[in-house]
């Protein structure tokens, strides 16, 4: 499996990532990180989420 990034998936976790370090920027760049990690293990792990 091969995960493809398009531009607008990059645009909106970027807004995202913008708006909750509105409030917690630590808490954003956790979001971010967990979530590339996720994403991530979805090629050798497709039916893990």
């Amino acid at each position: 499996m091969t995960i493809i990034h398009k531009s607008t998936f990059s645009r909106q976790l970027k807004q995202i990532i913008e708006h909750i370090a509105l409030d917690k920027p630590s808490a954003s760049m956790k979001f971010k990180n967990e979530l590339k990690e996720s994403i991530n293990l979805l090629p050798n792990h497709p039916f893990k989420y």
